[in-house]
């Protein structure tokens, strides 16, 4: 009797035991999260031109503005032939640089310059001699401050590179402006009366070694880039 009350009392908790598992739940935690972006190429859309200016064939008295075509009512000097010019009196920007576009992404506008004289830059002894005067920005570059065209050319192209400059994401470029590059030979230079006759003497041998096919030449190249920075 027992024995058959103890097999009972087994089975009835068997049987609690199983309809516990196949009648309740189970309990657990559970969370989630779900995320999702896109995203397009930042715009960068920057343009550069640059208009070289920097001499003409022929030039307006007083001003020494570059003219296109020779005017005899206004123009004081004219080339010739078809060869670009500069003499005493004359001068003009070295040139139009001009860039566009609003990047979004930080940048570096770089300036670089490569200016070369021949050696023709001589007085009648054969001592240097280059009265040109250059403008970076309000800074003067005076040709007779050096001891040759190639420290005179150094120091334009060290001043022209000094310019460069960094501008946030979402600025206008058409506001990073070089600022003023431009290059005149003053109808006499000279601190004093016999300073500028001497000069004259020097810039006169100058415009007559022209007159034989011995000129003295200068090149100016200038480059502007825009490039992203980290």
């Amino acid at each position: 009797m027992n024995k058959m009350m103890k097999a009972a009392s087994v089975l009835a908790v068997v049987t609690m035991l199983t309809t516990g598992i196949v009648g309740g739940t189970f309990a657990k935690y559970a969370t989630g999260a779900t995320g999702a972006d896109n995203a397009r190429v930042a715009k960068f859309g920057v343009g550069i031109t640059a208009e070289s200016t920097s001499f003409g064939k022929s030039y307006k008295s007083a001003d020494g503005t570059v003219s296109a075509v020779y005017n005899a009512s206004t123009d004081s000097v004219n080339s010739s032939d078809n060869d670009k010019v500069i003499a005493p009196g004359t001068g003009d920007t070295v040139a139009n640089i001009a860039i566009s576009g609003t990047p979004e992404v930080d940048v570096k506008v770089t300036y670089d310059a490569s200016i070369t004289f021949n050696d023709k830059w001589v007085d009648a002894n054969g001592n240097y001699y280059c009265p040109l005067v250059f403008t970076v920005n309000e800074v003067a570059i005076k040709g007779l401050d050096y001891a040759s065209t190639d420290a005179f050319a150094a120091a334009i192209a060290t001043k022209i590179r000094s310019l460069e400059a960094t501008y946030p994401a979402g600025i206008d470029l058409s506001t990073a402006s070089a600022g003023d590059i431009s290059w005149k030979w003053e109808y006499e230079t000279g601190s004093n009366a016999l300073e500028r006759a001497e000069n004259n003497i020097k810039d006169t041998y100058l415009g007559d070694q022209a007159a034989k096919g011995n000129a003295a030449t200068i090149s100016i190249t200038i480059k502007a880039e825009v490039v992203q920075i980290d």
